[in-house]
């Protein structure tokens, strides 16, 4: 995340009262792959959006199985070379429109200061639920 600038660190100071009360907590998942590696997926838990923002602008456009398999049955049929490719982070990078806040916690922001202390280590802040 840190390298591909995902985020930038903002004070609690710097943002309104609307912007904390709208700020997203950051949600992580780690996987155990079958080769032994740890894969860690992350999202922001959009759920307070959803009282304020239409649906079709906070879901995440997927691929239904249907269509993906159709898809394949024509490549197939028409023998069709196929390539497929995994754009890291794509989600987090987007372009949006509007400005979100996202809260990072506990090991999250453990694991930013560490990899770059120089950038995050001054916005770490401390509140009453630790």
């Amino acid at each position: 995340m840190d390298e591909k600038y995902v985020f930038v660190p903002r004070l609690p100071s710097e943002l309104s009262r609307e912007d904390k009360v709208r700020a997203l907590r950051m949600i992580m998942f780690n996987k155990k792959k079958r080769c032994g590696r740890i894969k860690a997926r992350r999202c922001a838990d959009g759920r307070k959006q959803r009282s304020y923002i239409p649906k079709e602008d906070y879901s995440s456009s997927t691929v239904s199985t249907e269509g993906l398999m159709k898809s394949c049955v024509i490549d197939a049929k028409e023998h069709r070379h196929v390539a497929t490719c995994d754009i890291d982070g794509s989600f987090s990078r987007m372009l949006m429109n509007k400005r979100t806040h996202v809260i990072l916690t506990r090991k999250i922001v453990d694991l930013m200061v560490e990899e770059n202390p120089t950038r995050y280590k001054d916005y770490v802040t401390f509140d009453r639920n630790g």
